[in-house]
């Protein structure tokens, strides 16, 4: 069986904390991707914009949202 490494308790909290905010950002991440999937259709329709415009607005706001 192979043995655990050791590892300092403050360490352990800087993993753990590591861990959970990249967790955290990932599931954010497709929160945001599930919400530009439904209304990206609605914003180019309602606003009359060609699919490069919409594109760009989609692209502008996962680089400001990040």
């Amino acid at each position: 069986m192979a043995t655990q490494p050791d590892v300092l308790p403050r360490e352990r909290g800087l993993l753990r904390w590591m861990t959970v905010t990249t967790a955290w950002g990932e599931g954010l991440d497709g929160y945001d991707l599930g919400v530009l999937s439904v209304v990206l259709p609605l914003i180019t329709v309602g606003l009359g914009v060609s699919p490069i415009w919409a594109g760009l607005m989609a692209a502008i706001g996962a680089i400001v949202g990040s």
